[in-house]
């Protein structure tokens, strides 16, 4: 049974064809947008050609010069005539073959083609397990390429070496051609985190439902999720687990072999303090990771805006 949207497609078809029968030139400006719209409808290259030398032979057939040599003119139109009418009974051969991604004109979703069966009687494509009408597709659907690939699709790849690649999918990294940027890829059993890698982009096709599967299943594994509203990756939270606050990763850090080196001998607490280029570098050191942590949303601003307050306020203290 044809879907809503092929119903509606071929009854728009119908319309702009009664349209296009009522302008005055395929150059106006309605003829122009109705090709623009159902380019299905526009003429080839090759019948423009086989119409104007119709038209040609027609008007100096009666010329006094010969036309041809081994034919009449009334044998040469017809000819061309009857090519004309050759080429709209033939069969059109599919469009589309077994295993094929074949994307929607409509809502721009890919579907797999299982099967195709092609015959003089009976034509149809197999896909989700339903038969569709062969010709009706072809028209309405376009093979997918890496164009019409969208951020968050899953796509999957297969090497000449059986290698097999599965991604959630970012963008194309144009500055290096055969780049892309994903948000999650497994190769085989290994699983990694946003990044960019260089593939063979044409045979990237869309994944099958136990690829997708075959990813979900490892990105679970390695405590990730997808969340696919916001297009990203973040970690699992296991139930129960409380993040340490920042105070409590650090509340000992003045207890550490930083603040416990000896200086000929003594240690720190038998002489007086003093600070060094060693904890400048250190300071510096830990400054930037507390920012890498909060990034990571791993404590609050004002966690950090303490701990940072407190490492300045060090120097000060150990130099009085």
């Amino acid at each position: 049974m044809m879907d809503t949207y092929e119903k509606k497609y071929k009854e728009a078809l119908e319309r702009a064809k009664k349209e296009l029968g009522t302008c005055g030139s395929h150059d106006c400006d309605a003829a122009r947008q109705i090709f623009r719209l159902f380019p299905e409808l526009k003429e080839s290259e090759d019948e423009k050609i086989r119409k104007e030398l119709i038209e040609h032979i027609k008007a100096n057939k009666d010329a006094d010069y010969v036309l041809f040599k081994k034919f009449s003119s009334d044998d040469v139109i017809a000819w061309l005539e009857k090519q004309g009418e050759q080429k709209s009974a033939d069969k059109v051969e599919p469009k589309f073959h077994e295993g094929d991604w074949a994307v929607s004109n409509l809502d721009g979703k890919a579907r797999q083609i299982s099967e195709i069966h092609f015959d003089e009687y009976n034509s149809y494509y197999v896909v989700d397990g339903k038969s569709v009408n062969l010709e009706e597709y072809d028209r309405l659907h376009h093979l997918w390429s890496i164009a019409d690939a969208k951020d968050g699709d899953v796509l999957a790849y297969v090497t000449d070496e059986e290698d097999l690649w599965i991604m959630i999918y970012w963008s194309l990294y144009k500055p290096y051609e055969g780049h892309v940027h994903y948000h999650a890829l497994l190769v085989n059993n290994d699983f990694s985190d946003k990044g960019t890698c260089c593939i063979c982009i044409d045979d990237l096709k869309p994944a099958t439902k136990e690829q997708r599967d075959t990813l979900i299943a490892k990105m679970t594994e390695a405590g990730y999720e997808w969340d696919a509203e916001k297009k990203e990756l973040r970690k699992i939270e296991k139930q129960g687990e409380q993040k340490p606050t920042l105070r409590e990763r650090y509340k000992n850090i003045t207890q550490s072999e930083w603040f416990k080196r000896t200086h000929n001998g003594m240690s720190v607490s038998d002489e007086e303090p003093k600070w060094t280029k060693e904890d400048d570098e250190r300071q510096i050191s830990i400054t930037e990771y507390l920012n890498e942590l909060y990034d990571d949303n791993r404590f609050s601003l004002d966690e950090l805006t303490d701990l940072e307050t407190w490492l300045k306020s060090l120097k000060q203290r150990i130099e009085q």
